[in-house]
C-alpha cells in the first residue's frame, strides 16, 4: 500500500519517500493522508495490526461523517424527510462501508471533503463575507493536498457560487 510505505518513510525519518523502494523522496502521492497514516504509525507502531486497524477505523469514521453533509445538502435542496433518507442511504451504502473498512486509502477522506465543499459552495451564494470565501479556498486547498483531482472541481464550485450569487441580483 503506497500511502503506508510513504508514512513508514516519514516515521523512520527519511522524509516523504518513494512508495516503491528506498530510492529517495517522492512526489507520487499527495501529503495529507500519508501524514495522517504517519501519525497513526507513530502511535500504534509501523504497519502493526493495531495501526492498520486504527487506519481502517479512521477511514470508517470519515465515511460515516460524510452522511452529515449529505443530510444537510438534501435538506436544503428538498426536505427533512428526503434528507433523512439520504443520510441513512449514505450511512448504509455498501460502498461507503466497504471502502472505509477495507482500504487504507484517501478515498473516504476526500469524499467527506468534497461533500463539505459542495455544501459550503452552495451556502456561499448567500454570503458576502470575505472570511467565508477564504475558508472555502482553504478547505479546497486541503482537499487538493488530499487528492489533486479535487482541483478539477473546486474552481468550478467557486465560479458556480459567484454566478448564482450575482445572477440573483440582476
Amino acid at each position: 500500500w503506497a500511502f503506508g510505505r510513504i508514512a513508514r518513510s516519514i516515521v523512520l525519518g527519511h522524509g516523504f519517500g518513494s512508495p516503491f523502494a528506498d530510492t529517495g523522496l517522492s512526489a507520487l502521492l499527495p501529503p495529507v493522508y500519508s501524514y495522517l497514516l504517519a501519525g497513526i504509525f507513530r502511535i500504534f507502531g509501523i504497519e502493526t495490526k493495531a495501526s492498520i486497524l486504527a487506519a481502517l477505523a479512521l477511514n470508517s469514521v470519515f465515511s460515516a461523517l460524510t452522511c452529515i453533509p449529505v443530510f444537510l445538502f438534501a435538506k436544503r435542496a428538498f426536505s427533512e424527510r428526503v434528507a433523512k433518507w439520504a443520510g441513512w442511504g449514505w450511512a448504509l451504502s455498501p460502498y461507503g462501508i466497504y471502502y472505509g473498512a477495507d482500504w487504507a486509502w484517501s478515498t473516504c477522506l476526500v469524499t467527506l471533503e468534497l461533500a463539505c465543499l459542495f455544501y459550503f459552495a452552495w451556502r456561499l451564494e448567500e454570503s458576502a463575507r470575505t472570511r467565508d470565501w477564504l475558508v472555502f479556498g482553504l478547505l479546497g486547498g486541503v482537499a487538493a493536498l488530499t487528492e489533486p483531482v479535487v482541483l478539477a472541481v473546486v474552481p468550478l464550485l467557486g465560479l458556480w457560487s459567484l454566478y448564482r450569487r450575482y445572477g440573483r441580483s440582476l
